[in-house]
């Protein structure tokens, strides 16, 4: 296509297509835009895809997660942080504190009731079917 666009395809693949997150059929992409076929993500450059190498140098912060229980208790309220590239974060507490809401949270397995997780500054409950591969 003109102007530095392309269209990608996809023909019934087990695993999907993904463009930015989003999964597609058929859509035109460009040079910003990020491809995720299976366990792979490419990006355009000048007329062809390129793997994109996910190398740890990302972004992730939870943003005001707040979690409810049966009842509408709140195990998370309005939790915040980042977490600089390439570290190993340690979550620690007492039982019933809310260590494992806040990591299925962060995962995306249970999403928190309000409140957001980025990964890359991608939203992970927003396109979580891509980015699952990549947590």
């Amino acid at each position: 296509m003109a102007d530095g666009l392309f269209e990608i395809v996809d023909l019934g693949s087990h695993d999907g297509t993904y463009v930015n997150g989003q999964p597609v059929r058929r859509q035109i992409i460009g040079p910003s835009d990020i491809v995720g076929v299976g366990h792979s993500a490419f990006r355009l450059v000048g007329d062809r895809l390129e793997e994109f190498v996910d190398t740890g140098e990302v972004s992730f912060s939870a943003r005001h997660l707040t979690v409810m229980v049966d009842g509408g208790k709140q195990i998370l309220k309005d939790v915040s942080f980042g977490v600089p590239e390439k570290s190993l974060v340690a979550v620690m507490g007492p039982s019933g504190s809310g260590k494992s809401s806040l990591l299925r949270a962060l995962t995306g397995y249970r999403p928190a009731d309000q409140g957001d997780v980025l990964y890359d500054n991608r939203n992970l409950y927003k396109q979580f079917a891509e980015l699952r591969q990549r947590i």
